[in-house]
């Protein structure tokens, strides 16, 4: 049918004004802009998606919100589905660089879903998304580390994440924002295995002068007294001088 169509002009690029959508979470929704190779990679029609391609279907084109094949690929209810789809529009020349109105790339939708075979395939195929900064600063690895992704960051870090300039310029260190999140697993991970790349120990004074600050407010609302503020200091001092000579994250044995 679709050759048909194709053959007798029908334009494979033609967007629908507006089309019923389902997403990752099983909710229906309007969306604009919808291409016939949207369907097919949201359908899992491997064929019809060939068929597309064929007839020079652009794969990079875009629905509402900024999302391109690449990325409905990437957020299927099937992840099996999924990473058929994302091998197959990337080995045909899909961009995994572009970036949604959110100013996400196709990493970040794996990674927000904590997809980490969709993760593995996008980084085999496509390695260079691994250290992509967005404009406000973010990263893979940054947002991973957020959202408590702790095995989405060991496979970032080992494919090459790092701390990028402009992510450091902009403040969006990893660990920061684990530690911020009290995200102990990533924390773990970062220390362990990617303190380096993440700015070794030129990062450690910030997120101590964090835990600082939160073991003092912590004390002075516990307790709801000045000696129990003092106490409180005197306890996130403590803490600071084990924090920063030795293991800057000792607290994480004891739980948070």
């Amino acid at each position: 049918m679709i050759e048909c169509l194709l053959n007798n002009g029908a334009d494979v690029n033609a967007a629908s004004p507006l089309m019923l959508h389902q997403g990752e979470d099983g909710r229906m929704s309007l969306c604009q802009g919808v291409r016939a190779i949207h369907v097919a990679v949201i359908h899992h029609d491997r064929k019809c998606l060939k068929v597309l391609i064929d007839a020079g279907a652009n794969l990079d084109v875009t629905y509402s919100g900024g999302v391109t094949p690449l990325m409905a690929a990437c957020k299927m209810r099937v992840e099996e589905h999924g990473i058929e789809m994302v091998k197959e529009v990337i080995e045909a020349g899909a961009n995994p660089l572009i970036q949604d109105n959110k100013r996400w790339a196709c990493l970040w939708y794996a990674i927000n879903l904590g997809r980490i075979r969709t993760i593995q395939t996008i980084l085999s195929v496509a390695p260079t998304t691994v250290n992509q900064v967005a404009p406000d600063g973010s990263t893979p690895l940054y947002m991973a580390s957020g959202f408590g992704q702790y095995e989405a960051v060991s496979l970032l870090l080992s494919a090459g994440a790092k701390q990028t300039r402009l992510s450091f310029e902009k403040g969006k260190c990893p660990l920061d924002v684990a530690v911020r999140q009290n995200r102990t697993d990533v924390v773990r991970v970062l220390l362990s295995d990617g303190l380096h790349a993440i700015g070794g120990s030129l990062v450690l004074p910030q997120a101590t002068s964090y835990l600082r600050r939160r073991e003092e407010s912590d004390g002075g609302e516990k307790n709801g007294s000045h000696a129990a503020g003092r106490g409180g200091r005197r306890k996130a001092a403590v803490l600071g001088e084990e924090l920063i000579p030795a293991h800057p994250f000792a607290w994480l044995g004891r739980g948070m």
